[in-house]
């Protein structure tokens, strides 16, 4: 089942670094305003609170964030010129190298707090129900 994965993820990893030389590019000299603003409509677009379909539909209001993000990510870069995007995912791929041990750190810290933080209420909780029932 690993092995299905694998592309999977790889690909997942692919489309970050995109992402972000995308995000890098438009703070750079040669991009053209199109793309700028393209970008810029499509993070301002996910921050806002007003949606196609609103986030408190189950699954589709998600869904309709993702899709446009994959639309834009997918189609921005077509704007910007290749040595504008190639320099930057130049730069993209050494920032995520920089910053994936501490990531790494993050989430190793994140997933011990969801583990741990249920098992410690219960215990509380089964604590406090016992001085109780005395």
């Amino acid at each position: 089942m690993g092995g299905r994965l694998r592309p999977r993820w790889d690909r997942l990893r692919r489309f970050k670094l995109e992402m972000l030389a995308v995000l890098l590019a438009c703070f750079t000299r040669g991009t053209p305003w199109t793309a700028r603003l393209a970008a810029l409509a499509t993070f301002a677009y996910i921050i806002s609170p007003i949606d196609l379909l609103p986030d408190a539909i189950p699954l589709l209001g998600q869904l309709d964030d993702l899709s446009i993000i994959a639309l834009a990510f997918l189609n921005i870069p077509r704007l910007i010129p290749a040595d504008v995007m190639q320099g930057s995912s130049i730069r993209a791929s050494e920032k995520l190298a920089r910053l994936g041990g501490w990531w790494a750190h993050v989430k190793r810290t994140l997933t011990a707090a969801i583990l741990v933080v249920p098992v410690l209420a219960a215990v509380v909780v089964g604590v406090v129900a016992a001085l109780l029932m005395r």
